[in-house]
């Protein structure tokens, strides 16, 4: 395999498991069933490293794509 592919392969990998520390700090901060059932994350940016966690997956996104 071409080692190009190899680290975009990584990097997709990398940018789908940088989501899970926000996803799992929204479910401490409001609990499982209201992650489960509410539709807005407003409430969560009040926590610096969750901004922090959102902010670089939102940013290794935009430079993935």
């Amino acid at each position: 395999m071409a080692p190009e592919i190899t680290w975009m392969a990584a990097s997709g990998v990398l940018t789908a498991l940088m989501f899970v520390p926000y996803i799992l700090g929204y479910i401490g901060k409001v609990g499982l069933v209201a992650a489960l059932t509410q539709r807005s994350f407003n409430e969560v940016t009040d926590t610096p490293w969750l901004k922090r966690a959102q902010a670089a997956q939102t940013n290794m996104v935009e430079h993935f794509v």
